[in-house]
């Protein structure tokens, strides 16, 4: 049973829950951004809610006109 505990607070540790992202440049494909910022929450397990909060700092130019 302690195995299984520890093994478990490992796992909880190792989940990439703040991930650096970068913020969007000019170059940058709106919607390929928005997809990989998608995928990273689902990946980092980021509730929906926060979705948002995370993601206007990281836009710029029409993208953050447009938020």
């Amino acid at each position: 049973m302690d195995r299984e505990v520890r093994a478990e607070a490992v796992a909880v540790q190792t989940s990439p829950y703040h991930l650096p992202l970068n913020k969007m440049g000019p170059q940058d494909d709106p919607e390929a951004f928005l997809e990989l910022l998608e995928n990273t929450a689902e990946t980092a397990g980021w509730p929906r809610e926060q979705w948002a909060m995370r993601l206007i700092p990281l836009l710029s130019g029409e993208a953050q006109v447009a938020a």
